[in-house]
């Protein structure tokens, strides 16, 4: 039976027929690594950059702040597009960046898809309201996802239905005004019942405004906010250690509504840039939301802030809304001919004391108390090849966290970048989401060190070394530690042709069952082949992982993904995945297509296969119809999942529809 389904594999990535242009998620993949992600920023990247491609950004009229939009743009290569402007005047077509040597070829294929080169119109005045009527722009999409099998909270336990859907509107003028609210209910939670008397679960809904005068940006409503490095506050996306290889830098300060369908990990109220002057800006920014909690037996103080969203039972019900949450704060910068300085402060409050069972031994250091107050200066400096930055922030009890990246463009194809961080063990703060092994923003000291070599558009050569110390003990680590973390990748391109290699070995320490330090290795590889045509793609990947601890663990996966589109208004995407695992030590991932907004990647683990099937169907330019069906299929167990999400069956098949009308 495995060897049939995997000969079917193998036939199907040799033998596809057909899609106009490769979507923009199979070359996101090649510029980063999903096992340095959290389901949680995975979202969030495909939100921000399924947003963009909604709405791409005018390369004619983009100011910096809006190309740092784009994740995988670094400073360089912004700077290289705005000279080339500044050069050459009015971009009339994308084909120009080929003549901008810092960008690769692998991000113009990408940019195509989140920039346009449209005519410079008048800025910086206020849309007359004839013209918001005549040539904003709207869109309503509609999204539900059914499942084919009960869990057992659906039949007792969980408030709600089982079917999980949402409903987004977004008004927008260009890149001046945008108006959005997005509604939406996972599985299991109650709608238009008990404390959803609004209807959906969670709503999120934002006004922004830009370039109107002096005001940069203004956004009301909901919104995510990143400064620096993100060691003070970051609700934007962070990326891993192979998305730095490609110079995916998370160091500026960016303001940008809130359109995604979670719940957590954005501020509520206002904020806005001001630009003082053409060097000089100023973000000020407040916040008051509710925040969900687990509160203490005394009921007067928070044992743990909640961020999972979820509301399908009593108990989580319970826990929604327990605490307010108030932010505060402020950041001014200064640009000059090589860089910029930022200064910053920001005050978190809270309704009730936070105050965590700090007797448990890695918890001795969490955040405790009503009010954090912190100061951060972020900063860069550019000299030729050689570019400078990071950011250092202070604590109220004067606590430090200094993260400080050095990039050198050694020679044209050679490129090295050192990240060197430290944050205290006494280090905290509530809104902190930076570069880390321990994913936290807390009691590491490391230096990440990498190297990335293209001697030719066709070839990529990439390696970096991570080495993070751990002075206080960590959940499942019971004294001081350290991880030593390596890779090594090939991504070579030869006509239609893409070929990718991906080696890990991470090194880390763990308790044993005897609560002593014992060594774990992990190693991790990757082998994929893609093929491309103007209407048609094919992917074949390869994956294994085998890890060494007190006893070993081995797995692998094998699978296809086929992209055909045989015209304008009809769009195919087949996918399978075979996989085969020890246990949950050797378990692996694998990113998987979606509709709008609703790609995800899956977490392997025992035995099984994994297949989907989608069909997009676009009548008209206003008009778009998409469904989806996947099935997951083990073979090593008679039930899925455990507590309420238990399946008493191998077997679970959804099914996702979607529908999009824009005017």
């Amino acid at each position: 039976m495995k060897k049939k389904i995997i000969t079917i594999m193998l036939f199907c990535g040799l033998y596809a027929i057909t899609s106009q242009a490769q979507s923009w998620e199979p070359l996101l993949q090649q510029l980063t690594d999903l096992e340095d992600l959290e389901a949680e920023q995975w979202e969030d990247i495909i939100e921000i950059l399924t947003e963009l491609q909604q709405h791409p950004i005018n390369v004619n009229t983009a100011a910096t702040d809006d190309f740092r939009q784009i994740p995988f743009l670094n400073d360089q290569e912004i700077e290289d597009i705005e000279e080339y402007r500044y050069r050459y005047g009015m971009i009339s077509s994308l084909g120009e960046l080929a003549m901008i040597p810092s960008i690769s070829y692998h991000k113009r294929q990408l940019l195509h898809y989140f920039l346009c080169a449209e005519p410079i119109q008048e800025k910086n005045v206020m849309p007359k309201m004839k013209d918001l009527l005549k040539y904003g722009k709207q869109q309503l999409l509609l999204n539900g996802k059914v499942p084919f099998y009960k869990r057992k909270g659906d039949e007792q336990g969980y408030l709600g239905y089982p079917y999980r859907h949402q409903i987004r509107y977004q008004y927008h003028y260009g890149d001046r005004i945008k108006v959005g609210i997005v509604g939406a209910q996972d599985a299991g939670e109650p709608f238009f019942a008990g404390k959803n008397t609004m209807g959906y679960d969670h709503y999120s809904y934002y006004l922004q405004m830009k370039k109107m005068g002096i005001v940069e940006n203004l956004i009301i409503g909901k919104y995510r906010l990143n400064i620096g490095a993100g060691l003070v506050v970051n609700n934007g996306m962070s990326f891993g250690k192979t998305a730095l290889l490609s110079g995916m830098e998370n160091n500026h300060t960016t303001i940008r509504p809130h359109s995604s369908s979670s719940s957590v990990n954005c501020l509520q109220g206002i904020a806005t840039t001001l630009k003082i002057n053409k060097k000089t800006a100023l973000d000020l920014f407040l916040s008051y939301q509710q925040k969900d909690a687990t509160l203490n037996k005394d009921s007067q103080s928070v044992s743990t802030i909640l961020t999972s969203g979820y509301h399908r039972t009593k108990a989580e019900m319970d826990k929604k809304g327990n605490i307010t949450q108030q932010v505060a704060g402020t950041r001014l910068s200064y640009e000059y001919a090589h860089g910029y300085v930022g200064l910053s402060g920001v005050y978190i409050g809270l309704s009730l004391p936070l105050n965590p069972d700090t007797n448990i031994v890695y918890r001795k250091y969490y955040a405790k108390g009503r009010h954090f107050f912190h100061v951060s200066t972020d900063y860069q400096y550019r000299y030729g090849r050689f570019l400078f930055s990071g950011e250092t922030a202070i604590s109220q009890n004067m606590h430090l966290a200094t993260l400080n990246k050095i990039n050198i463009s050694v020679t044209e194809p050679l490129d090295i970048s050192i990240i060197q961080r430290f944050y205290s063990k006494k280090y905290t703060s509530l809104l902190s989401k930076g570069f880390s092994e321990g994913g936290r923003v807390q009691n590491e000291n490391g230096i990440y060190i990498s190297a990335n070599y293209h001697p030719s558009r066709n070839l990529i050569l990439s390696y970096y070394t991570d080495y993070a110390y751990f002075a206080w003990p960590r959940y499942q680590v019971s004294a001081a530690s350290h991880t030593w973390d390596h890779q090594l990748s090939l991504h070579y391109q030869i006509g239609d042709w893409t070929f990718q290699m991906r080696y890990r070995l991470r090194q880390k320490q763990k308790d044993d069952e005897q609560s002593q330090l014992m060594k774990v290795n992990e190693h991790k590889g990757k082998v994929g082949i893609s093929y491309q045509k103007p209407k048609w793609s094919s992917e074949l990947y390869l994956q294994s992982a085998h890890v060494i601890n007190e006893k070993k663990h081995h797995g692998f996966l094998i699978g296809n993904n086929t992209v055909i589109q045989p015209t304008e208004k009809w769009k195919i995407n087949a996918q399978i995945t075979y996989y085969n695992t020890d246990d949950y030590n050797s378990r692996l991932y694998q990113y998987e297509h979606g509709p709008l907004y609703g790609s995800s990647f899956s977490m392997f683990s025992g035995k099984g296969i994994r297949y989907s099937f989608m069909i997009r169907f676009e009548p008209t330019r206003r008009w778009m119809i998409c469904g989806k069906i996947g099935t997951t299929d083990y073979f090593d167990r008679d039930t899925i999942g455990s507590g309420y999400q238990q399946v008493d069956r191998s077997s679970i098949t959804d099914i996702e529809i979607q529908a999009r009308l824009k005017w």
